[in-house]
């Protein structure tokens, strides 16, 4: 396993610093993915909203079913 540190960097400052272990779970691994992958980090209020959903730049949206 390998140890991952990630900086949260808020207008050019260090705002804090999160560390995972990779192959702890495939959640931890897609979350290091996404860490790696320069995350637009958003707020959000409603509980739905989850792994596979898209975002537009103003709205969120479900899955769609490939049998549709």
């Amino acid at each position: 396993m390998s140890r991952f540190k990630f900086a949260i960097v808020v207008d050019g400052d260090v705002a804090g610093t999160v560390a995972l272990e990779d192959g702890q779970s495939p959640i931890i691994d897609r979350i290091i993915a996404a860490y790696q992958s320069n995350p637009t980090i958003i707020p959000i209020a409603d509980e739905t909203i989850a792994f596979g959903w898209t975002y537009d730049g103003a709205n969120f949206y479900p899955p769609t079913s490939s049998l549709e």
